[in-house]
C-alpha cells in the first residue's frame, strides 16, 4: 500500500517552528509530508 503524502507549503520563516511540529506528527501517523522548501535533486 502506498503512503500517502501531504504537502505542506507556508513561509517558511514564518511558521518554521509549526511547519517542523506539523511535519513530525504527520509522519508519526503514518503519511509522508512533502515540504515545499526542501527539494530532492536527481543526479
Amino acid at each position: 500500500m502506498a503512503i500517502p503524502r501531504v504537502f505542506i507549503s507556508s513561509t517558511y520563516y514564518d511558521l518554521r517552528h509549526v511547519r517542523n511540529d506539523l511535519e513530525v506528527f504527520l509522519r508519526n501517523l503514518g503519511y509522508d509530508p512533502v515540504m515545499h522548501d526542501i527539494r530532492k535533486r536527481c543526479i
